[in-house]
């Protein structure tokens, strides 16, 4: 037996070691959050029948659940890996149907095996050339996360959701597939996602490495942070290769922001595992209104606002729905463009009348078409894309240094 495979071996059985460790100890917090959840239902059940009481020897998928996630206080939150988060909130939405938690897990934790091994293999090309890769091992680290999950894996954009620089679909689409949005569609057989997706999924892989990951939300998008004492570095992982933006850049595109809605809204800040969650109950919420189950999608804003009460950016479209729904309640018949969430993707038409954002907003859109069909200047209205930028949903150009494809079979 070479030495690389005897190596390899050695490394794939520590993994599963790992992960026998890493199921007991959720094994054990699930039961707390089994116990947690029992009690509030039965509090808020007092005179239900019996029958009705979770059986304490359910499975584990069943004790990991979104009722047992909702009787969770922030503090818990913080102590659940972000792909079981994630998972949990894609519970009953649809395209999750067969949606396998254990599954899905593991997979996560055989990708994070395949990165560790071709990372330290071709850890010699940093070492001989350290340029190559801005003189930085973090970012080598990143670059090689991202070609393997890409080149080995397969990890692509949905083409399906790649839009022209400047135009979004409607949260209808967008939303409609929780494939899309969230991370068992890159864990599953269709192996693709978009910027909602992409970014949770690359840093729960990278957690498990033990990098210093977290998410990191910009005005409409969301990308990936690596930061420890030494190193701070963004990585946008919604294109092809490893691509790296400061903060400033983000402060411009997708859209511009001003400092004090930067600091009201929590944007370029390194999340918590509880704004994580935040982040996927909205997601959430949006899956659910575009598939018209209005009350549930309620339930998720409200959720995203119990667990983070000072976020004012949930709250804002927690009010939004909420208003939506009143106008749908006393008859007002709004056209199919305003149905799902009914907002424009630019929040600052949020806090408009949905007709009125709507309408806001595709007359901009069409007077930015008509500059450019007739040769003018880029659209200067604040807040609107610039063209020739990537725009969420918009390939990135690809760059993953030449790195060889693994070679399994050595």
């Amino acid at each position: 037996m070479s030495k690389y495979k005897e190596q390899r071996l050695q490394q794939i059985e520590g993994e599963r070691l790992q992960r026998a460790k890493r199921r007991r100890w959720l094994a054990v917090i699930a039961t707390v959050v089994f116990f947690s959840a029992g009690a509030a239902i039965s509090h808020r059940n007092a005179n239900a029948p019996k029958a009705n009481a979770i059986s304490s020897k359910a499975s584990t998928d069943e004790k990991w659940s979104l009722a047992a996630l909702f009787a969770l206080k922030p503090h818990q939150i913080e102590e659940l890996d972000i792909g079981l988060t994630n998972l949990l909130c894609a519970e009953g939405l649809r395209g999750s149907e067969n949606l396998d938690l254990d599954k899905s897990l593991d997979r996560l934790d055989e990708m994070a095996t395949r990165v560790r091994l071709e990372t330290d293999r071709n850890m010699h090309r940093f070492r001989s050339n350290p340029a190559e890769y801005e003189n930085s091992e973090p970012y080598y680290r990143m670059a090689m996360l991202v070609t393997v999950l890409q080149q080995d894996f397969g990890i692509i954009y949905n083409p399906d959701r790649v839009t022209p620089v400047g135009a979004f679909e409607s949260n209808d689409k967008f939303f409609a597939d929780s494939r899309d949005v969230f991370i068992h569609g890159l864990t599953g057989e269709t192996k693709m996602g978009t910027c909602a997706s992409l970014p949770a999924f690359y840093v729960a892989v990278g957690r498990r490495l033990k990098y210093p990951l977290s998410l990191v939300s910009a005005k409409c998008h969301l990308f990936v942070r690596w930061e420890d004492p030494q190193t701070r570095l963004n990585v946008d992982v919604s294109g092809l290769g490893v691509i790296s933006h400061d903060d400033d850049y983000y402060r411009t595109w997708p859209y511009p922001m001003i400092h004090e809605e930067e600091e009201e809204m929590g944007y370029l800040k390194s999340m918590t595992a509880t704004e994580e969650c935040a982040v996927f109950l909205s997601t959430r919420g949006h899956c659910l209104r575009a598939a018209g189950r209005f009350d549930e999608a309620l339930s998720a804003y409200e959720q995203a606002c119990r667990i983070l009460p000072g976020a004012r950016i949930y709250q804002i479209i927690l009010d939004i729905a909420k208003r939506e729904d009143d106008a749908r309640s006393t008859s007002l018949h709004l056209s199919p463009r305003f149905s799902g969430l009914g907002m424009p993707p630019d929040p600052k038409f949020w806090h408009d009348p949905p007709e009125i954002a709507w309408m806001l907003w595709h007359q901009q859109q069409a007077q930015r078409k008509q500059r450019q069909l007739e040769g003018g200047p880029p659209d200067p209205t604040p807040g609107m894309p610039t063209p020739g930028q990537p725009m969420q949903g918009q390939p990135f150009g690809n760059n993953n240094f030449g790195l060889p494809p693994s070679q399994q079979n050595r």
